[in-house]
């Protein structure tokens, strides 16, 4: 996929660390209420081998780029776009959704929706792959 400036960019790339992908959208409320955990989790997680990426969907990178910009949401962003492959890849049907890729490349949890059982759960598989957090 490409990042919201264009840059063709590989999750391969990320080989050796753990991934958290966080497909989303501006116009998706329920993303847009689970935002403000994830910067939190960012902040904890960023410095222990642990990349937080955004897989966005909405209808152009610009719209993706002013909604985060009014947040202050400054993680890894891809644009899924219209063609909506990562998410077919995925086997996404729903957002937003977390999948959580271990330092092999194997997905350890999907979690679909938001809210305090989503983050509590992504927490808790973090910890089983030897994050340390708050």
């Amino acid at each position: 996929l490409e990042d919201l400036n264009g840059v063709a960019r590989k999750i391969s790339e990320l080989r050796g660390k753990i991934v958290l992908l966080d497909f989303w959208a501006s116009w998706c409320a329920p993303c847009r209420t689970q935002m403000p955990a994830l910067a939190r989790l960012d902040k904890e997680i960023m410095d222990q081998g642990v990349v937080l990426v955004g897989i966005n969907d909405d209808e152009t990178p610009e719209a993706a780029k002013a909604y985060l910009a009014e947040g202050g949401y400054d993680w890894m962003q891809l644009y899924d776009g219209k063609q909506k492959d990562a998410r077919a890849k995925f086997k996404v049907t729903a957002i937003p959704t977390l999948v959580l890729i271990d330092r092999d490349g194997v997905i350890t949890e999907i979690q679909i929706g938001s809210g305090d059982a989503v983050e509590a759960a992504i927490r808790s598989a973090l910890r089983r792959l030897g994050v340390s957090l708050h």
